[in-house]
């Protein structure tokens, strides 16, 4: 599990700690943040074009960056 934490960080600024432990410890934790990099990416690449494509994908994208976001917060919290 490769992940950069760049994103959430951003996210989180004051949960660096806990987010660095929880990568380490909580595989559920690990695949939830590795989603949102690929989700936080696909939006990024779709919105940097000049067609920006289906407005569709966007609104999933966005999504599925907040439902990942509430989980992850859930589990910084806990």
């Amino acid at each position: 599990m490769t992940h950069h934490i760049g994103e959430l960080v951003g996210e989180f600024p004051d949960a660096v700690d806990r987010i660095l432990e929880l990568e380490s410890t909580n595989p559920r934790f690990a695949d939830l943040a590795d989603a949102y990099d690929e989700t936080m990416d696909a939006l990024q690449q779709l919105e940097c074009r000049l067609d920006p494509g289906n407005a569709d994908d966007r609104a999933r994208l966005h999504r599925r960056e907040v439902e990942l976001l509430q989980e992850l917060c859930t589990l910084l919290v806990s």
